[in-house]
Formats: structure tokens, C-alpha cells, sequence
């Protein structure tokens, strides 16, 4: 039992690059789950993906009409009206 917590342990601690990624929905998921899968053994290449998934996932956007109000929007993550295009009416 121990064996196997232990293993389970380091697969998430292997994966954790692409986990902090998919919480984070950043775009690139998929490309640091491939690097971190192929070439995370390295070391060098489990750090350079976990610096990409912590990095930015794309800049940030304000739309604000006149008398608008702002709130947070979690598709983007910055801050859009009520109103906005991207987040649509509430």
C-alpha cells in the first residue's frame, strides 16, 4: 500500500507542470504535457515546463463601455463589463 502511494506521489509530482497548466487553462496545455511526458525525466526539461505552465496564458483585456461596470471574468481572467462581448450577458 505504501509502494503504491508512493508511486502515485511521484506521478503527480512528474505531471505537476501540466497540472498547474489545465488549472490554469492555459493555451499551450497540451504542448507542456507532450514536453513534460517526452522529456520530463531530464529534470532541465520538467523545470522549463513548469515555468511555461506558470507563465502567462494570454494578456489581459479590458472592455468597458460607457457606465459600464466591471466584474471578474474567469474565461480570461482580468477584469471585462457585464456587458462584454466575451463573456455575453449574464
Amino acid at each position: 500500500m505504501t509502494l503504491l502511494l508512493t508511486a502515485l506521489l511521484w506521478i503527480m509530482i512528474y505531471f505537476l507542470p501540466y497540472l498547474i497548466a489545465q488549472s490554469r487553462h492555459h493555451q499551450s496545455a497540451i504542448g507542456i504535457f507532450i514536453l513534460n511526458f517526452l522529456l520530463g525525466w531530464t529534470v532541465l526539461f520538467w523545470i522549463i515546463s513548469l515555468v511555461w505552465a506558470c507563465s502567462a496564458t494570454h494578456a489581459q483585456v479590458i472592455y468597458v463601455p460607457q457606465g459600464g461596470t466591471l466584474c471578474t471574468c474567469r474565461r480570461w481572467r482580468g477584469m471585462h463589463a457585464i456587458d462584454c462581448p466575451a463573456r455575453g450577458p449574464l
